[in-house]
């Protein structure tokens, strides 16, 4: 039987509308936000409530995970993170689950330096969806 897929998405300098068509490819339900800062100066609806909004209006769901899974935050404990980590499994597992950050790149994001390989140790096939409309499974070296 195959792993469960966690997707990833860095917005980037991206609209809304570009990275809900990158979305709609891999048929992605729920996007989970791992930003430390939910906001955005130079990608317009990026910031929490606004991304929010759009994604109810797309029929996505959101959840934002930045305070614990976020790449600047210093979860409390281990057991916060871990626990975070068990909750994001938890949605991936309920639902085709991208986790988005800001870093268009993925191999400059802590979404394969920090998450990628929690998520492998933790059962799942990692995928880190670009901007050209392709896709890269997650591996210890990614091309920059």
């Amino acid at each position: 039987m195959a792993a469960p897929v966690v997707w990833t998405v860095g917005h980037g300098a991206s609209s809304f509308a570009d990275i809900e068509r990158l979305l709609a490819v891999h048929d992605i339900q729920t996007i989970v936000d791992v930003r430390s800062a939910p906001v955005s100066r130079h990608a317009t609806g990026f910031d929490k409530a606004d991304l929010e909004a759009a994604c109810a209006a797309a029929g996505l769901h959101y959840r934002f995970m930045g305070s614990t899974l976020g790449g600047r935050m210093v979860p409390e404990s281990q057991r916060a993170q871990d626990d975070a980590l068990a909750e994001l499994c938890g949605v991936a597992l309920a639902a085709r689950t991208v986790v988005l950050c800001a870093e268009a790149a993925p191999a400059r994001c802590h979404r394969s330096t920090m998450l990628a390989p929690l998520l492998q140790d933790a059962g799942f096939a990692v995928v880190h969806l670009l901007h050209d409309g392709s896709s890269l499974p997650h591996q210890p070296e990614l091309p920059l």
